[in-house]
């Protein structure tokens, strides 16, 4: 429940966690090498989106 609050407390971040995510499956599933399987390139760019969106929000909590 702790994460429902946490998300609930920042809506701006949780978006933007959601967006990156979806941006990068999308952009996996188009650009990576067609010979991976569509599950695997839909993974790989959700993660790649995940990184992302730490590495965006991530240098903001620190000024």
């Amino acid at each position: 429940m702790r994460l429902l609050e946490a998300a609930r407390r920042h809506p701006v971040i949780t978006t933007f966690f959601a967006v990156c995510t979806l941006a990068g499956s999308a952009l996996g599933l188009a650009l990576l090498d067609p010979d991976w399987s569509a599950a695997r390139r839909i993974a790989v760019g959700g993660l790649g989106g995940i990184g992302v969106g730490l590495l965006v929000t991530a240098t903001r909590l620190f000024d």
